[in-house]
């Protein structure tokens, strides 16, 4: 949780950015709903006007299917110029904030550390943060805020099919990551370290060529 809160800071000069495409990405969510909605009404009541022999006006929901499907397929691309460019400036602010503060700690801070760790943590470890804003926190976020407002439009109706809309909601959203975050941890740990240590393997191994090859190794 504390490493959270601190990256949290880190993302504070990138929250316009992060903002607008976490509400970018709201909008092709509800989007998708309103035509998966829209589109079953109509065929629905397509099918009973056909049946009763009555006739009903088709141009406004066919337009409507037409303007949400736009709507989805321009605002998920727009959602991706958005929140990749919120990660790549992070990313970039990132690793020159980690120089700016191992570089005075060389070279007796660092004595600990080979090359390879180094690299690692400035590269690869850096990197693996992109996953954090496009994978969790917008996700997160969207999801929430979807969950309100599909518990608020289905108060209206029912508020007892609202509720067991919720629960399962929150079971998929919160309990299941939960029970995944739990079993992964010491296999992620393990991953983790394990890719540290080859990657300094073979900063070690190329470091050393000249003498492997000079002494036949």
């Amino acid at each position: 949780m504390k490493t959270l809160l601190r990256l949290t800071r880190l993302f504070l000069p990138y929250w316009r950015w992060m903002s607008l495409g976490a509400l970018i990405a709201l909008v092709v969510v509800l989007a998708k709903l309103a035509l998966l909605g829209v589109a079953g009404w109509f065929i629905a009541a397509m099918a009973a006007a056909g049946a009763a022999g009555a006739t009903m006006n088709y141009f406004t929901p066919a337009a409507a299917i037409r303007a949400f499907a736009i709507a989805r397929t321009g605002g998920r691309y727009l959602e991706r110029l958005v929140t990749h460019e919120a990660t790549l400036r992070f990313l970039s602010g990132l690793r020159v904030w980690f120089y700016e503060h191992v570089e005075p700690l060389a070279p007796a801070g660092l004595q600990q550390y080979r090359g390879g760790d180094l690299l690692s943590r400035i590269g690869a470890d850096i990197d693996a943060l992109d996953n954090l804003y496009l994978r969790t926190l917008v996700p997160m976020a969207v999801a929430s805020a979807t969950a309100v407002l599909a518990f608020t439009f289905l108060s209206l109706y029912s508020v007892s099919m609202a509720a067991i809309d919720l629960l399962f909601l929150v079971l998929a959203g919160a309990a299941v990551p939960l029970l995944v975050q739990k079993l992964g941890a010491g296999p992620g740990s393990r991953l983790i370290d394990t890719g540290a240590h080859l990657r300094g393997a073979v900063v070690d191994g190329v470091q050393g060529m000249a003498e492997l090859v000079v002494y036949g190794a």
